[in-house]
């Protein structure tokens, strides 16, 4: 009996060692800010997963796209309409729109009042 227990336990750790092979990973990314004030400033993560802040007003439309092979990474953009009446009632919109292989999958306007938007998404 102890032959057969050892038997079944090396097959057992023979079988856990061999691995399937993991798939390679790979999305393309893009953050695309849009405003009706023509321009905006903020900050958003970088290809490197580091926030990086914008030290001048970028035109809107403005687009970032860059390739992650790891997971997990983080998403952020966080964007304030370039406008001397931000946060009013008569504050421009913002927008920012991600994109995972040239895909919409989440958008959102004015989150925390007119001219100010953050998005966030964890990819895991």
């Amino acid at each position: 009996m102890k032959p057969i227990y050892l038997l079944s336990l090396c097959l057992f750790l023979i079988q856990c060692k061999k691995r399937i092979p993991e798939k390679s990973l790979s999305f393309n990314l893009t953050y695309e800010v849009i405003t009706s004030s023509g321009t905006w400033f903020g900050e958003y993560t970088d290809s490197t997963g580091q926030r990086a802040q914008t030290n001048a007003a970028i035109p809107g439309g403005w687009r970032y796209s860059f390739q992650i092979n790891e997971l997990p990474f983080e998403m952020f953009v966080g964007a304030t309409a370039s406008c001397l009446c931000s946060t009013s009632p008569s504050s421009p919109d913002v927008t920012i729109n991600f994109y995972s292989n040239g895909s919409l999958f989440k958008t959102e306007t004015n989150t925390w009042a007119k001219g100010v938007t953050s998005l966030f998404f964890k990819i895991q």
